[in-house]
């Protein structure tokens, strides 16, 4: 979080938002990783490399707060 006070690079923010989202899942915190997953696909067009994991990201969190149509969504997304 820290590493986000400081916006150098819109490349390193978004690797930091998406490190940060693994991190909330990773701690059972679906509702913390969510915001900063969405994040990550607000600025595909710098990051198509990170929006295929946000979207498995979300659909994980979704699916973890029992949000079946939303991780259906998101997973169909990340296999297609």
């Amino acid at each position: 979080q820290k590493s986000l006070s400081y916006p150098l690079n819109a490349e390193l923010v978004a690797l930091a938002k998406f490190w940060l989202a693994e991190t909330y899942s990773l701690a059972e915190n679906p509702k913390g990783a969510i915001p900063l997953y969405q994040e990550i696909l607000d600025v595909e067009s710098t990051m198509p490399k990170y929006s295929l994991q946000a979207h498995y990201g979300l659909g994980y969190a979704h699916y973890n707060l029992q949000q079946y149509n939303m991780a259906a969504t998101h997973f169909q997304v990340y296999v297609s």
